[in-house]
């Protein structure tokens, strides 16, 4: 089931540190489960995206390189999570908003 979760609403930037995007994060299958999972990421006015993850506790990231399908604000990103517990996931996004970097945590089942 594709469970759709508005993550974050945010503003322009701020000194307050808010990210320059409207961020939303899917997960297929949701919730997550060690093996394969697609993230959906929409940040409408980004133009790039990159993603980062560590396995919190065990120092380890992704076992193979995230793929990212798409662009203009909407990807698809083919992840493969190697055990299940909590990860933390990084993405940096870049626009003509500029660069961000939002950070979520996902428990992986």
């Amino acid at each position: 089931m594709l469970f759709f979760v508005l993550l974050s609403a945010c503003a322009p930037a701020t000194d307050t540190g808010e990210p320059p995007y409207t961020f939303t994060l899917t997960l297929d299958p949701d919730p997550p489960v060690a093996g394969p999972c697609t993230l959906g990421v929409a940040a409408p006015g980004a133009e790039s995206l990159a993603i980062e993850a560590e396995m919190n506790g065990m120092g380890h990231g992704f076992s193979e390189e995230p793929i990212v399908e798409g662009g203009a604000g909407e990807w698809d990103v083919a992840v493969e999570f190697s055990m299940s517990g909590e990860w933390t996931l990084w993405f940096d996004l870049d626009g003509e908003g500029g660069a961000a970097r939002i950070e979520r945590v996902v428990e992986v089942e």
